[in-house]
């Protein structure tokens, strides 16, 4: 009975095909806010970008700050930054190229964690679905902390590090990553480093438009170790398909993943 035995790992690259985004396919939206700052000037205009699935979005912010929208992600911004700090809202994925400046820092509310900026680029993963808030910093110093703890607990991050906030947590747990695997979704690219498959299927769900499902329940405890660099969706579910020991049977609009025959 193979399904008992440790998941298997593989290493699959460039797979071929692509998933690239279409610049102008993500969705703008831009209106001016209702309330006025409290010394009673008008709040500048609030900004929305929004990527679908298997989109993502590459801009600029009014300071200069580039950013690297994910798939099925929005940032929140204002048209212009205005007072004492400059301030983001993101849910999904974002990657920062901060434009520097100290006296007014920068900072992104995700999914009840707050990252500001300490002349840096970083990414944060913060999906509705996630249990955590992830934060990997490239270069420079952020400090994360939980939106109740703003400026009374923070944990320090430094390049090369990646700080993940769980829901409810007072501090990230903190340990050392590969910055280029985990910010390869920048460049198009699918990263799973000994993922569990659940996992798996939200990512691919998120960078194509397809349904899947686990149809036995063993094979939630399967892993992948897998890179696929500008794939088709149907050579992503092949290898996969390969990878694990895993069959697709379709349920309407739904694959279904069960064990291949050989498997059981």
């Amino acid at each position: 009975d193979r399904s008992s035995t440790p998941p298997r790992a593989v290493r699959m690259l460039a797979v071929a095909a692509a998933v690239l985004v279409a610049a102008a396919a993500f969705h703008v939206w831009s209106a001016a806010a209702s309330n006025p700052d409290r010394d009673g000037r008008k709040r500048p205009p609030i900004t929305v970008v929004t990527t679908g699935t298997g989109q993502r979005a590459a801009f600029r912010l009014a300071d200069g700050t580039r950013v690297i929208l994910g798939v099925a992600s929005s940032l929140r911004y204002p048209a212009a930054f205005t007072g004492p700090s400059r301030d983001v809202s993101l849910s999904g994925e974002g990657y920062f190229e901060v434009a520097h400046d100290g006296g007014h820092p920068f900072r992104v509310h995700a999914s009840g964690a707050t990252v500001e900026d300490i002349g840096t680029s970083f990414g944060i993963r913060a999906y509705d679905t996630d249990s955590v808030v992830g934060v990997v910093v490239a270069e420079g110093i952020v400090s994360v902390s939980p939106v109740a703890a703003l400026g009374q607990q923070h944990t320090r991050l430094h390049a090369g590090q990646r700080g993940r906030l769980g829901r409810g947590a007072t501090a990230p747990t903190v340990d050392t990553v590969d910055v280029s695997a985990s910010l390869a979704w920048t460049e198009g690219r699918l990263e799973f480093d000994a993922t569990p498959l659940p996992e798996v299927l939200a990512e691919l769900a998120r960078w194509y438009d397809v349904r899947l499902r686990i149809g036995d329940p063993s094979l939630a405890r399967r892993q992948l170790t897998a890179s696929f660099a500008s794939a088709s969706r149907a050579d992503v579910l092949s290898a996969i398909a390969a990878a694990l020991d895993l069959r697709y049977a379709r349920a309407g609009d739904t694959l279904v993943l069960v064990p291949a025959p050989h498997a059981r």
